[in-house]
């Protein structure tokens, strides 16, 4: 028994047939439907309309005003060399350069009402420093002796010095000087002797001689 095709039957076959073909057809072609992804020229400018950074990519957002300031305003200066008249001015031109040793602006050191040097010797050993940035304090020093001098004494000043009769004083060094003593006579003592020890008595008769009781 033979199945009776009609006309009617064939054209929906047909149009079935070649609705399959176009959704065949529209899977094959699913990524061709979608844009181009963006290629930069190199040159920084963003076609898509969004603002870009300096590198050429997107800027995350930025606005594009934020790119335009800084291009349109002058940038020749980055390195922080130009300040605003609010800071202090560190280039020299506004700050007072030292003229001491002590980074001070006194053109000389004052030490103990007069003028000095950085580094020289002073009192008993000691040595000048920086006393603040304008003057100088010996550092170092021994303390001065009874005569007001450096070291230490060869006596005590008013005590006994010499063979008879002397006493110690400062002299003018800063150390003391034996004054008034007088050398002691041939026995040792101090006074005077009636006679040189060894020699004769006097009298041609006599034969003795002075010696030293």
């Amino acid at each position: 028994m033979g199945i009776l095709v009609t006309p009617h039957r064939q054209g929906a076959a047909l149009r079935m047939g070649v609705l399959a073909a176009l959704v065949l057809l529209l899977v094959a072609c699913d990524y061709s439907l979608d844009p181009p992804p963006f290629e930069s020229d190199g040159s920084g400018d963003d076609v898509s309309g969004s603002s870009s950074g300096p590198s050429g990519g997107p800027s995350g957002g930025l606005p594009s005003a934020t790119v335009d300031d800084v291009s349109d305003g002058d940038v020749s200066d980055v390195s922080g060399s130009g300040t605003s008249g609010s800071e202090p001015d560190v280039s020299g031109s506004g700050v007072p350069e030292a003229v001491n040793a002590c980074g001070g602006l006194a053109p000389s050191l004052s030490y103990e009402g007069g003028s000095g040097e950085l580094l020289s010797p002073c009192g008993c050993g000691g040595v000048l420093v920086c006393n603040g940035t304008d003057a100088l304090q010996c550092m170092g020093e021994e303390a001065l002796n009874a005569c007001g001098g450096c070291g230490a004494l060869s006596g005590v000043p008013g005590e006994s010095c010499g063979d008879c009769g002397g006493s110690w004083s400062c002299g003018d060094q800063g150390d003391v000087v034996c004054v008034g003593a007088s050398r002691a006579n041939g026995c040792g003592g101090c006074g005077a002797l009636p006679g040189a020890p060894g020699r004769l008595c006097d009298g041609a008769e006599s034969e003795a001689a002075w010696v030293c009781g």
